[in-house]
C-alpha cells in the first residue's frame, strides 16, 4: 500500500527544526513492513523538491529553511529568475549570471534566499538542481573538422552543445538539427550531446514550426496507444444512449466559426418568447468519449490545450475526435451538453437548465457569412441563408442586450487591434492586416460568456469542488502607478478602498476618442493580472462577475472537459460531490496549476510564430520608412508598432544620438537629460527599418522624427 505523504509533510511542517530520518520513522510510527513504501514516498518528495535533505542527513520543508523550489527562467542577457512552485511566494527570485553556469533554462532548482550586499534586494543562490528541464535541444549545427557545436535556437539556452564528430550523424554545416544531451554543463565545460535528428533548412516553414514546438516542449504526435484508442471510437448514436438524452435534433442549431475552423465546439439555437428569448448553447460532449484516467484523458491532461500556430493546429485530442466524432459538423447527429437559458427583454437570466442532448447542426456558418446576412448588402448570401435570417436577427438583438448589460455592470473591453497574418502556399507571410472583429464575433462571444457564467454560478451555489476561471484585481502598486499616470494626463480614476472594474471601464469610455486613448488602453492592460484556473472561486475582475468558468471549448481545453464531468455528476447524483473520495480537491488543484502553466506555454509558442512571420515579412523592407506609435518604453529604448502592418520593432537608446536619455518608468517615457525631449508611450513617430533578423526574431528601427 502506498505511503500517505500528507502525514509526513504535516509532521515536517509542525517540526521546530529539520528532523533526522530515525526521528521521522519513530514519530510517524512507521512499521517495519511499511519501511520500503515510506522510503519510496520520501525519495519522491526529495526528487520533486517538496522536502529537502541537508548535508547532515536531516529533512525539512524548503519554506521553513528560507529555501525556494522553482523553475529557472533564463534571460538571453545571461541572468535569470526562479519561478516558485509555491504560489504563496509573492515574487520571482532574481539569479545572477554566475549562478547559471551549471544550470539551464527550464531546470527545477532549490535556491536559498539572500540579500544582495550591492542592491539590498532579495536574490537566489542555487544550491541544488532537482530536475533537468531539457533532454533535447534544437539548434543550428556548426561543423568543425573533428567536432561540432549545436547553437540553440532558443536565446534562453545560453550553452552551445558540444557534439563529437562521431555523434553528428554527418550533419552538414548550418543545418537545423536536434541533439540529445548526454552530459549537462559544469563550471568549466559546455554540455555534450548527440545529434538525433536532422530537420532541414531554417527557412523551411515545417522546420520553423517543429523548432518552435520543440523549443516549448510541445508534442505534435500522439502515442500509439492513444491513437489506437481514438481510432477505435465510433459515434454510437444508439437507442440506449438516446434514452438518456434530450433529443434536440429538430431544433435549428448552427455553428458560427472562422473560415478555416475544423473543430466545432459549440452550436447555438434561439427562440423568441413573449417575455424575451430562449437561448440554447450546445457544447460537444467530449467527456462521453474521453473517459477519466483513460490514455486519451491522460494525454489530454498532459497537453492541457490545443496550440494554434497560424495555419497549423497541434490539437489536444487526436483528429478523429477533435475534427470528426466530437466536432459539431453540419447535417450529422452529435452528442452535446446543452445549457438552456431563458432571458427576459432586459437580458436578465430568469431560468436555466443543463442536460445531455443530441443535436443535428443545420448550418456551418462563418463570421463573414453571418455579417453579410445581417447587413443585407449581399443578396446572394442573404438568399442562401434566408431560413436562418430570423434566428440571426434575434441572436443579434439578444447579444447586444447582453453586451450592454455587461458594460453597465463594469465589464472591461479593451479596444486594441490584433494582427491577422496572411500565409501563402509556401508558408511565407504574404500580408499582415488588422484582424476583423464583426457582429458575428460579438454574438458568439456574448453567448459563450453567458453559458460559462451560468455554469459557474450553478456550481458555486451547489458549493461543490470545481474549476473556475479566475481573474484577480490589479496589484495595488501597479494600480497606484496607473492612477498617477492618468491623473497627469488630466483624467480621474475613481478608486475608493477597493478598485471596481466599472471605474476602469468608465475611464476607457471617457478617453475613447481622445489622443491618449491608445496610451491608457495599453497601460491599463499591463496593469491587469493574468487570468488563471483555480479551485477557489474568486471571481473574474475584467468581466465584473463573481462567477466564471470555462465550459464551452472541451475539444481544445482540458479544464472545460473536467467542468463537464463535474456538472454531469452533480446532475446525476445531487450528493455526488459531498461523497467524493479524499483528495479530490487536491487533484483539481493539480489540474488547475498544470493547465494554467500549459496555457502560458501555448501562448508563448503562438506569440513566437507570429513574431517570426512578422520578421520574415519585413526582411525585404530594410531601408523603408514607416509611421507608427510608441508601444513600449524601456531603459534600453522604445518599441514602435507600425500603423498599417501591425509589426513592432525597437528603436535602441544608442540610436538616439542627440542626447542622453533617462527612463521615467511610472510615466512610461524617456526624457533627454539636456534637451528635455520626451518619448512617451502612445506618441506618433516616423521610423526607418535598419535590421530584420529572422534568427534572433528582432526588428530594429531608426528614429526619423516624432510626429506629434
Amino acid at each position: 500500500m502506498e505511503f500517505d505523504t500528507k502525514s509526513l509533510l504535516s509532521f515536517l511542517n509542525e517540526a521546530a527544526k529539520p528532523v533526522k530520518y530515525a526521528d521521522i520513522i519513530k514519530s510517524l510510527k512507521v512499521k517495519k513492513d511499511d519501511a520500503k513504501e515510506f522510503d519510496i514516498a520520501l525519495n519522491r518528495l526529495l526528487k520533486t523538491g517538496e522536502i529537502v535533505k541537508l548535508k547532515d542527513g536531516r529533512y525539512g520543508l524548503p519554506s521553513k529553511m528560507n529555501l525556494v523550489v522553482g523553475k529557472v527562467q533564463v534571460h538571453p542577457d545571461g541572468y535569470g529568475f526562479i519561478i516558485p512552485d509555491d504560489a504563496s511566494e509573492e515574487e520571482d527570485l532574481y539569479v545572477r549570471p554566475r549562478q547559471l553556469k551549471e544550470v539551464m533554462h527550464g531546470d527545477t532548482v532549490i535556491a536559498r534566499k539572500q540579500i544582495s550586499n550591492r542592491t539590498k534586494k532579495t536574490e537566489g543562490k542555487i544550491i541544488r538542481i532537482v530536475k533537468r528541464g531539457n533532454t533535447n535541444i534544437i539548434g543550428r549545427f556548426e561543423k568543425k573538422r573533428k567536432f561540432g557545436y549545436l547553437v540553440p535556437l532558443s536565446p534562453s539556452i545560453l550553452h552551445d552543445i558540444y557534439i563529437p564528430i562521431e555523434d553528428s550523424m554527418d550533419a552538414p554545416n548550418g543545418i537545423i538539427a536536434t541533439a540529445q544531451i548526454k552530459k549537462y554543463p559544469t563550471k568549466h565545460l559546455n554540455p555534450e550531446g548527440v545529434i538525433t535528428k536532422v530537420l532541414g533548412d531554417i527557412n523551411d516553414p515545417s522546420v520553423e514550426i517543429e523548432s518552435i514546438l520543440h523549443k516549448h516542449q510541445i508534442k505534435s504526435g500522439f502515442p500509439k496507444n492513444v491513437m489506437d484508442l481514438a481510432d477505435s471510437m465510433t459515434l454510437d448514436i444508439g437507442a440506449k444512449e438516446l434514452e438518456k438524452r434530450v433529443d434536440l435534433r429538430e431544433h435549428r442549431f448552427f455553428t458560427i466559426d472562422g473560415e478555416t475552423a475544423k473543430d466545432f465546439d459549440d452550436a447555438v439555437c434561439i427562440k423568441r418568447e413573449k417575455s424575451g428569448y430562449k437561448l440554447f448553447v450546445a457544447i460537444a460532449d467530449v467527456s462521453h468519449y474521453v473517459k477519466q484516467d483513460s490514455p486519451l484523458d491522460i494525454e489530454a491532461f498532459t497537453r492541457a490545450t490545443s496550440v494554434y500556430l497560424l495555419d497549423k493546429v497541434v490539437p489536444m485530442l487526436p483528429e478523429k475526435l477533435s475534427n470528426d466524432i466530437c466536432s459539431l459538423r453540419p447535417d450529422e447527429d452529435r452528442f452535446t451538453f446543452t445549457v438552456e437559458m431563458e432571458f427576459d427583454s432586459l437580458g436578465d437570466l430568469v431560468d436555466y437548465a443543463f442536460y445531455k442532448s443530441v443535436i443535428n447542426s443545420k448550418r456551418r456558418m462563418t463570421y463573414t457569412q453571418v455579417k453579410q446576412v445581417l447587413s443585407g448588402k449581399n443578396k446572394k448570401v442573404a438568399d442562401k441563408y434566408a431560413d436562418i435570417a430570423g434566428d440571426l436577427q434575434a441572436m443579434r438583438e439578444l447579444a447586444m442586450i447582453l453586451r450592454e448589460k455587461r458594460a453597465l455592470r463594469g465589464s472591461i473591453d479593451f479596444d486594441l487591434p490584433e494582427a491577422d497574418i496572411i500565409i501563402d502556399l509556401r508558408g511565407q507571410p504574404e500580408n499582415i492586416i488588422k484582424a476583423e472583429r464583426n457582429i458575428a464575433h460579438k454574438i458568439i462571444e456574448e453567448f459563450m460568456l453567458a453559458a460559462n457564467e451560468t455554469v459557474a454560478t450553478h456550481l458555486s451555489w451547489l458549493d461543490v469542488p470545481s474549476i473556475y476561471r479566475v481573474h484577480e484585481e490589479p496589484a495595488q502598486e501597479k494600480l497606484a502607478d496607473f492612477r498617477e499616470l492618468v491623473f497627469n494626463l488630466g483624467y480621474q480614476l475613481k478608486v475608493t478602498s477597493k478598485i471596481h472594474p466599472k471605474a476602469l471601464a468608465q475611464l476607457l469610455a471617457e478617453v475613447e476618442d481622445a489622443p491618449e486613448a491608445m496610451l491608457i488602453n495599453r497601460v491599463m492592460l499591463r496593469t491587469m493580472q493574468q487570468a488563471k484556473y483555480m479551485t477557489t472561486n474568486q471571481g473574474h475582475f475584467a468581466l465584473a462577475t463573481s462567477n466564471y468558468t470555462h465550459f464551452t471549448s472541451p475539444i481544445r481545453r482540458y479544464p472545460d472537459m473536467v467542468v463537464h464531468r463535474i456538472l454531469a455528476n452533480t446532475l446525476a447524483n445531487k450528493k455526488f460531490m459531498k461523497k467524493q473520495q479524499a483528495g479530490f480537491e487536491a487533484k483539481l488543484t493539480k489540474i488547475t496549476d498544470h493547465c494554467s502553466r500549459q496555457e502560458r506555454v501555448a501562448e508563448a509558442a503562438e506569440r513566437e510564430i507570429i513574431s517570426l512571420k512578422k520578421v520574415q515579412f519585413m526582411v525585404d523592407k530594410v531601408g523603408d520608412t514607416f509611421s507608427g506609435f510608441i508601444s513600449g518604453v524601456t531603459s534600453f529604448g522604445f518599441f514602435v508598432e507600425l500603423c498599417d502592418i501591425f509589426v513592432e520593432g525597437l528603436v535602441h537608446i544608442s540610436a538616439l544620438k542627440d542626447d542622453y536619455y533617462q527612463l521615467f518608468e511610472k510615466e512610461h517615457m524617456l526624457v533627454g537629460t539636456n534637451l528635455k525631449k520626451i518619448y512617451r508611450l502612445g506618441d506618433m513617430v516616423s521610423v526607418k527599418l535598419v535590421r530584420a533578423s529572422v534568427e534572433k526574431r528582432e526588428i530594429d528601427f531608426e528614429l526619423i522624427k516624432k510626429i506629434k
